[in-house]
């Protein structure tokens, strides 16, 4: 319920902050979040108190510049966003595949993939050669019922993953856990949210542990200033 009330909120708030243009001349949701983007506004908001270090549990919010980087030469059937966030410090914190696949003018899936090896990977979104030689052997494919299903909306794109289909085993500790994500994507906005639960009840991370992230695109670096 908790994340059908959230997307309810976030389309709502977009009918304000989007640009009403986007949802008519674009081919899906790869098109309109290709770009670089950081959440400095949303960080630099915060109260002097506020942590910004990760945390498995209370509230924190970090800076995370997120290059969405469109890839047009690869094996993929769809639309392929090659995802790579960097922390404060530059340090790479995420790498995910994001495969766009059209079902109908209102409706686009989202299939999800981790790499085996993904230092080998980093910038390659400016490396044509590096591209040409990913294979799927080189990638982990999120199971089955993992699916993320994005809707039209005013002004861009509202998803979710179900966790009533989708259950992983963690690399730590072997366990399974269920997981959720909520992500919006607007003109020059991608709101973010994801979360993975125990069989017990308890999380073994919540991202971020505050809120969503709200990145805004960059216009000149990814520091935003």
């Amino acid at each position: 319920m908790f994340c059908f009330r959230l997307l309810h909120v976030a389309s709502l708030s977009l009918l304000v902050v989007a640009s009403a243009a986007a949802t008519e001349a674009d081919d899906g949701p790869a098109a309109l979040l290709a770009g670089d983007y950081s959440n400095r506004a949303q960080v630099d908001a915060l109260p002097a108190d506020f942590s910004t270090e990760p945390a498995r549990t209370g509230e924190w919010l970090n800076f995370q510049a997120a290059g969405f980087h469109r890839l047009a030469d690869t094996t993929f059937d769809g639309n392929v966003i090659y995802l790579q966030w960097q922390s404060a410090g530059g340090e790479v914190s995420r790498q995910r595949l994001w495969v766009f696949r059209p079902i109908d003018a209102e409706t686009v899936e989202m299939d999800f993939y981790s790499f085996r090896q993904p230092k080998r990977w980093v910038d390659m979104q400016t490396d044509a050669e590096r591209r040409a030689g990913l294979q799927q052997a080189d990638l982990v494919a999120y199971p089955e019922g993992c699916t993320l299903t994005f809707r039209r909306i005013p002004g861009g794109w509202a998803g979710a993953l179900n966790p009533e289909t989708c259950a992983v085993v963690t690399q730590q500790t072997r366990q399974s856990m269920t997981l959720e994500a909520w992500v919006v994507i607007a003109d020059g906005e991608v709101w973010y949210r994801e979360r993975g639960q125990l069989p017990d009840g308890s999380f073994a991370f919540v991202v971020p542990g505050s809120g969503l992230y709200r990145f805004q695109q960059e216009v000149s670096g990814p520091d935003g200033r």
